[in-house]
């Protein structure tokens, strides 16, 4: 068991341990140098990238966290644990349908038959067989240990053999609300990932001008890939046994909208008819006549999107858009409750800005009033998480820390004096 709050300080302990996430994170990069030499196709290219980053996170959290052991995995070890193989083939009848009826979405929606899904059908067609044999023993096991054992499958297998009477369905919502979070993330990080990790088949950097514009290309997709990687891999990492597990689903339209619009296929087309802000032009060339300028501006958006990259690895193995966790307390979020939004928002801000002020004033007016309006979204997006997260006491703590000790504290009281 692990203690909620840190002694003394009144902030709570933060779920992951900052050096788990960076000892992931040594491990990718690694394996990205290994690739041209590897060269696996890019499907498995992207696995092995998440594997080679999870495989010291996780032993880690098992060998050293003990996650297993935490309170809020819900499991209990000082007890015999007879195996119940009736209520564990409930749930994987409930495990059983709930990919089907994913499989059923994948098979409907045109937008999935696509060649950017492709690459994962094909892995999932060569390996997904494996993954579920291994489920079987996972799944008795822990049923098992577990505290609340009728867990969203079992509720799901209730509901298949007509059961109706003994379904929660509090439980049975974040079931489905969690799993259509998953469904909708995996592919789409997954096809993103192959796509950036090409990159680093075909990127030579002695082979280029040696120009800043190529460390910044490279830079860019390797900070981006990192991101990627990571979010891939806490979508498929929701396991009780590393504490990684789903502690709620975001439960508010609002809450689901601010985020599922900020990706694709949903971001096309917000940004192309109504929130459009970008040209086809580069930020290089908009700060032309400054040698040094470009270089450092450059630089500039590149710590940004460390910082980005950062709040992401932080999350170890437990990165989820619209689900809980656990409270992340260290690293960037010691800083702020929101570094991934900030530094992203403040990135495009200086990614685009440049030829803003080149345009005639009405057109640059028109773009910033658009960026404006998506820094707005995040805002959003921000204040329903919070909301979510509010129903966990250790998020209220941290919040009010926060508000004490933040970098960013000025803002909250400005906030309270204009209330």
């Amino acid at each position: 068991m692990v203690e909620s709050r840190s002694a003394g300080t009144g902030l709570p302990a933060s779920a992951v341990k900052q050096w788990i996430g960076l000892s992931g994170l040594a491990a990718l990069v690694v394996l990205l140098a290994m690739l041209p030499r590897l060269d696996p196709s890019p499907d498995h290219a992207a696995a092995l990238a998440v594997a080679a980053a999870m495989l010291p996170v996780v032993a880690l959290e098992l060998l050293v966290g003990r996650a297993y052991r935490h309170a809020s995995a819900g499991l209990l070890w000082d007890r015999s644990a007879p195996i119940d193989i009736g209520r564990s083939a409930v749930k994987l009848l409930g495990l059983a349908a709930t990919l089907a009826g994913l499989a059923l979405c994948y098979w409907a929606f045109p937008l999935y038959h696509g060649d950017f899904y492709q690459p994962l059908w094909d892995l999932l067609y060569r390996y997904g067989v494996y993954g579920l044999i291994a489920a079987i023993p996972y799944f008795l096991l822990i049923d098992a240990r577990m505290q609340q054992p009728e867990d969203g499958y079992w509720q799901v297998g209730m509901l298949l053999l007509c059961r109706f009477a003994r379904i929660d369905r509090a439980e049975l919502a974040r079931h489905v609300r969690t799993w259509v979070i998953k469904g909708f993330y995996t592919p789409l990080m997954f096809g993103a990932l192959v796509e950036g990790i090409l990159v680093f088949y075909h990127f030579d950097f002695f082979r280029t001008d040696g120009s800043f514009q190529a460390v910044y290309f490279f830079a860019s997709n390797l900070l981006f890939t990192v991101d990627l990687v990571f979010a891939l891999a806490g979508y498929l990492l929701t396991v009780r046994l590393l504490d990684a597990h789903v502690r709620s689903a975001e439960p508010t339209v609002l809450g689901w909208l601010a985020a599922i619009i900020c990706y694709e296929p949903f971001w096309t087309v917000i940004a192309s008819r109504f929130l459009r802000f970008e040209d086809d032009m580069p930020w290089g060339p908009g700060l032309g006549g400054w040698p040094l300028l470009p270089v450092l501006w450059g630089v500039g958006i590149l710590a940004l999107l460390a910082v980005y990259a950062w709040a992401t690895v932080s999350f170890g193995c437990r990165f989820s858009n619209l689900t809980h966790r656990g409270i992340l307390t260290s690293g960037p979020y010691r800083v702020t409750k929101h570094p991934a939004y900030i530094a992203k928002n403040l990135s495009w801000w200086m990614i685009w800005l440049p030829f803003m002020l080149e345009q005639e004033w009405v057109e640059g007016l028109r773009d910033c009033i658009m960026l404006l309006l998506v820094n707005g979204i995040y805002l959003l997006r921000a204040r329903t998480e919070e909301a979510h997260l509010s129903l966990d006491p250790d998020y209220v703590a941290y919040a009010a820390w926060m508000r004490r000790h933040g970098w960013f504290r000025w803002l909250a009281r400005w906030r309270i004096g204009r209330g």
